[in-house]
Parts: structure tokens; sequence; C-alpha cells
């Protein structure tokens, strides 16, 4: 199989990697502006006291996580559904 004329798989796939790394990333500085707002935000987040009715186990963000749609684009932290429902379950743990 030859892709753009070449033939080792190898370069194929380091050059399709490189082609959409180049097409999926923003040009605008908007998204590093929402994002470092963002984390501005979070830095001084302070919540109130969980109650027993909103506490939970690991069951719960597991199936959350599961039930995700797929094909969406990524948010802010560039992962995707996909990268949380391939990855190993203990990310649910230390999430």
């Amino acid at each position: 199989m030859q892709v753009d004329g070449v033939a080792d798989c190898a370069v194929i796939a380091t050059n399709f990697a490189k082609h959409f790394e180049s097409v999926c990333k923003s040009v605008n500085t908007h998204n590093e502006d929402l994002k470092t707002k963002y984390n501005a935000l979070r830095a001084q987040y302070c919540a109130s006291i969980l109650t027993d009715e909103q506490v939970f186990d690991a069951e719960l963000p597991s199936r959350l996580i599961n039930n995700l749609k797929r094909c969406k684009a990524a948010g802010l932290d560039e992962l995707t559904c996909e990268h949380l429902q391939h990855s190993h379950p203990i990310v649910v743990y230390f999430s």
C-alpha cells in the first residue's frame, strides 16, 4: 500500500499523525484565553461540604464515563471521552 508515494508503514503513520495534529489545533488564541480564565477561577474555587446524599462510589463515574457520547470534540484539556473510555479503570479512582 502506498500513501502519497510512500510505502513504509512507519513513515505513513508519522505523516498521518503530523497532518492531523496540524489541522486539529485551533489557530486562534481564544481557547488559550478560556483555559487561562478557567484555571484562574478553578484555583479560587471553594465548594461546600458534601452531605451523605452527595457521596458516591467509583461505580457512578465509571458508568458516566462509559455512557459518554463518542466522536465529540476534545475539551480544553485536549481529552476526548474515548481517552477515558479506553484508559485503565484505575483512572476513575484517581480522577
